[in-house]
């Protein structure tokens, strides 16, 4: 004689295994989102390093220095270079339109002149030590 339990208790078991897979694949597929917004961010943060990295040496070059380099920005991130008021002391990261970093040059405080620049993708990026009304700073344009 067979014992039918096993096949009576089968219908319950994959409904007890749906409930279970359906109340986590939310919280899955969020928190792989969130990896890589965060992933990306930091990508896009190491691409400003190199930008303030780059900053430095051509504002302790002085007048009339320049450099280029090339940076990758991930899809999704815009770094933001310079700005109004404070702003133009900052290289900020943004992710969808809102700002996730923010970092300001020091030792010295180099202001970057000329307005924002907003970079995105793959660009070569030319930055510049000039003077703009007896103010030193960093002009960045692309190449």
């Amino acid at each position: 004689m067979m014992d039918r339990r096993g096949v009576l208790g089968l219908p319950m078991r994959l409904a007890v295994a749906m409930v279970i897979v359906s109340v986590c694949v939310p919280s899955l597929v969020y928190a792989t989102e969130t990896f890589k917004a965060d992933s990306d961010v930091s990508e896009a943060a190491s691409e400003v390093e190199k930008m303030v990295s780059a900053a430095d040496s051509v504002y302790y070059s002085g007048y009339g220095s320049a450099c280029t380099i090339y940076v990758s920005i991930p899809a999704g991130c815009e770094i933001i270079i310079g700005g109004e008021d404070q702003d133009a002391y900052t290289m900020r990261v943004t992710y969808d339109g809102d700002v996730k970093k923010t970092v300001y040059t020091q030792r010295p405080m180099i202001q970057f002149l000329g307005g924002p620049v907003t970079v995105t993708g793959s660009p070569e990026l030319r930055f510049e030590c000039v003077s703009e009304d007896g103010i030193y700073g960093v002009k960045v344009t692309y190449v």
